[in-house]
């Protein structure tokens, strides 16, 4: 008799960006290929662009009762729900360079797992841990250059959250909380003077039209958690969930490379100018961050 067809266990897999992301199209997709092939089809992905399927701020909550089966946290994102978070940006400190992005997620990984796995809820499991690449100031051309701290006085910066609404504050400016889609149509009305970003991100999200400058500086990056719903991954045969778990590990280091290879590709493209500090006021800059470190 014909063997009975595999069970297919489709997952609904949600993320922060949009099919044309660039760590969407060189990371996200050809993990996700990769799970359906080692597979033989048994597993089989629900793509929720742009998160469509979960509000950031949701996400933990929303995976852990089952709306989605794997999904994209930004620890900053839900300021002061995550108390021990920023130990994980410890290996990131300055000075910041482009480092061995797979020994930084496993540094991550394990103070992670030692100081504040507690604060995730107990219905989720935590697939792997990443980084963007470096956050530093860029302003408009309203706003003007930014070669001191005293420059960024009465500024409104764009803040993630979490620590760097303490960074930006520290460093002088004003900090306001939006969202990366929805900064670029901040910019161009007026709402912000400028961003707290990475290079990468202002290409992708379109906001380097709306910028001119940018400090040589990168001072912290963002911290990205992939969660999956614990049970729902449990209930699944021990291969798949290895495939699953294994993919989705190696998949963290590929996001933070992404971002700086991004940099590297997109900074020629965009016609913002970067202003190089001098060496003391980089050291100023050091010294205002370094409480929040």
């Amino acid at each position: 008799p014909a063997p009975k067809p595999a069970k297919v266990f489709t997952l609904k897999f949600d993320t922060f960006w949009g099919p044309e992301y660039f760590t969407v199209k060189k990371a996200i997709l050809p993990t996700i290929k990769k799970m359906e092939e080692e597979s033989n089809g048994r597993l089989a992905f629900d793509i929720y662009y742009a998160k469509s399927l979960i509000p950031k701020k949701e996400t933990e909550e929303a995976i852990a009762k089952g709306v989605g089966d794997i999904a994209l946290l930004g620890f900053q994102y839900r300021r002061g729900a995550y108390p021990r978070e920023m130990i994980q940006e410890l290996p990131y400190a300055l000075p910041m360079n482009p480092k061995d992005t797979e020994a930084d997620t496993r540094i991550m990984t394990g103070l992670f797992k030692k100081y504040y796995y507690k604060d995730i809820n107990p219905g989720v499991k935590v697939m792997g841990l990443s980084t963007t690449s470096a956050y530093r100031i860029m302003t408009t051309a309203k706003a003007g250059k930014v070669t001191s701290m005293e420059d960024l006085r009465g500024l409104k910066i764009r803040s993630a959250g979490g620590m760097h609404t303490d960074i930006v504050a520290a460093l002088g400016a004003t900090p306001v909380a939006v969202g990366p889609g929805d900064t670029a149509e901040a910019l161009a009305k007026g709402i912000l003077d400028g961003v707290y970003f990475t290079y990468a991100a202002v290409w992708g999200y379109g906001a380097y039209k709306y910028l001119d400058y940018s400090v040589d500086l990168g001072i912290s990056v963002f911290p990205l958690g992939w969660i999956m719903n614990k049970a729902r991954l449990e209930s699944m045969p021990a291969d798949l969930q290895e495939i699953i778990t294994r993919n989705m590990t190696e998949l963290a280091p590929k996001i933070q490379q992404g971002y700086w290879n991004a940099e590297a590709e997109y900074i020629p493209q965009m016609d913002i100018k970067q202003i190089d500090l001098s060496a003391a006021e980089k050291a100023r800059w050091q010294a205002a961050v370094a409480p929040v470190w």
